[in-house]
């Protein structure tokens, strides 16, 4: 293996191959990768691996594989899908879903740049996909059907990737936790807040008090005030200052800041970022549900389709676009292929019946009528049906 992976691409890893590098962070270092099957058959994945310096640090390691191992039990639309955990010679990797985007962070400051930022109802309709997959995670069961209350902990614009598609998935769950396998820590046998980013942590968090589900609603809680008010919450140079600032939880209005909210939001969001925990959202599901009703007794209607054309407006590149290496051309002149194939159909009439390669496995061409019918009204008519109702 190369010393310097990021200038030696691309290079075998195992049963795969990377290709670019993606990026490098605290503890691991991600890279775009392919395997190839059958035929040839490429899929594209991302490669996530634990820095070469890092390799022998055993309290990393340990995080790593627990973000596998949570990983792998989490499938859903809105969390990064993880296939699985390997190692090759000394290098831990983990493979996982191949997410064509950029992170939530790397949207908005390309849209402040702009002098640009989110409508609210977009802020409000990407908060609610997170909130769906935090849903997910926090109501995992065991093999005994007991919840197994899966705490992200990291919460934050960074961790959220918007995809060029229009989805929203939460990443990196590295330093979560499942708390009913960790009854036995006591607030008095942590040290400081923990892991996370001390300006997205709840205060219970910073504290080193017990937390549970509700700690990650506050964080969501923060990514959709920053959203909206397109900038950080709990911001300070100090970072004593910064958790005085998350302790307090002092959250001011939109308005003070010259955002303009309508009521039910801001009732919305103060709910979630309550400073006592009792006060919250009890669940995730429950704050996506206020969200989801919110965009629709406004009357906004935002979809997939939005985020999509909001990502190609904030990144115009061409090459964001693709998000495989398919080759078209070959791909339309197999389909022409097949179709020729077809239309030559042998001449079967001197074949028995009986005959094991006889008429019944012969392809046949037939002629086929097709009748599409467009039926006036019928939506105009649903319409006031759904009124009556209402």
């Amino acid at each position: 293996m190369p010393e310097n992976a990021s200038t030696a691409l691309p290079y075998p890893f195992g049963k795969y191959e990377l290709l670019e590098h993606i990026a490098t962070g605290g503890m691991a270092e991600v890279y775009l990768a392919r395997s190839v099957g059958a035929e040839g058959i490429e899929r594209h994945l991302a490669i996530k691996k634990i820095r070469p310096e890092l390799q022998d640090n055993p309290r990393l390691i340990k995080l790593f594989i627990n973000e596998a191992r949570i990983g792998v039990h989490l499938n859903h639309p809105n969390i990064v899908q993880v296939y699985e955990l390997g190692q090759v010679q000394d290098a831990y990797y983990i493979a996982m879903e191949h997410l064509h985007g950029k992170d939530l962070t790397r949207l908005v400051k390309t849209m402040r740049a702009r002098d640009e930022r989110l409508p609210i109802p977009v802020c409000v309709f990407l908060v609610a996909e997170l909130c769906r997959g935090l849903a997910h995670a926090h109501q995992r069961v065991d093999q005994d059907g007991q919840p197994l209350q899966i705490i992200h902990q990291d919460v934050s614009p960074h961790n959220v990737l918007v995809t060029f598609s229009g989805e929203a998935k939460l990443v990196d769950f590295g330093i979560a936790r499942i708390l009913h396998r960790s009854l036995k820590e006591t607030p008095s046998s942590r040290v400081g807040p923990g892991g996370g980013k001390y300006a997205y942590m709840s205060p219970e968090q910073v504290t080193g008090k017990a937390f549970g589900p509700r700690s990650d609603i506050f964080s969501a809680g923060i990514v959709l005030w920053e959203l909206i008010c397109d900038r950080r919450l709990f911001d300070d140079p100090d970072p004593n200052e910064k958790l005085r600032l998350v302790k307090e939880a002092v959250v001011p209005h939109p308005e003070t800041l010259g955002v303009s909210i309508p009521d039910p939001l801001w009732r919305i969001i103060q709910q979630a970022l309550a400073l006592d925990p009792d006060e919250r959202y009890a669940s995730a599901g429950a704050l996506e549900e206020d969200l989801r009703a919110w965009l629709f007794e406004e009357r906004h209607r935002i979809d997939r389709s939005d985020i999509a054309h909001w990502m190609r407006h904030a990144f115009p590149n061409a090459n964001d676009l693709v998000e495989s290496r398919l080759d078209l051309t070959d791909m339309i002149a197999d389909v022409e292929n097949l179709g020729q194939q077809t239309a030559s159909v042998p001449d079967t009439s001197n074949l028995s019946v009986t005959d094991p390669l006889g008429p019944s496995n012969v392809g046949e061409i037939k002629p086929v009528t097709m009748l599409v019918a467009d039926i006036e009204g019928l939506t105009n008519r649903s319409v006031e049906l759904d009124a009556e109702v209402m």
